[in-house]
């Protein structure tokens, strides 16, 4: 089955691929650089556009550990997942609104606008 979804546009492609120096957004507040996936924001469960996303790790992202290290051992050394403790990863890191705000604010450090939609 096909997605309805639209392609990202020329700027939207240029917004993630300045995710490239960015890194993971959660992994950058506690001082580390690391992998990110473009984690697309959600309204009612719908993702908002490519133009609300941000950069996270795939265990900030989507509570997939590292090679080798168990959920625990994650938890204790990065901190909570979005799906592994939502309420703790927003308390962290801050609301879906915060981190965009907060990757937007790094993508113009870059030259890139937060709105590239």
């Amino acid at each position: 089955m096909m997605s309805k979804a639209k392609g990202p546009t020329k700027a939207e492609k240029k917004r993630f691929d300045a995710f490239r120096d960015i890194g993971c957004v959660c992994c950058r507040q506690d001082g580390r650089k690391s992998e990110y996936v473009a984690n697309h924001l959600l309204d009612g469960g719908r993702r908002i556009g490519h133009g609300a996303t941000i950069p996270e790790c795939p265990w900030h992202a989507d509570g997939i550990p590292p090679d080798g290290m168990s959920v625990k051992a994650c938890i204790i050394a990065f901190g909570p997942s979005r799906k592994t403790d939502k309420a703790g990863f927003h308390a962290r890191y801050g609301t879906d609104s915060e981190l965009l705000a907060y990757t937007n604010t790094l993508l113009a450090q870059c030259g890139i606008t937060g709105d590239q939609g």
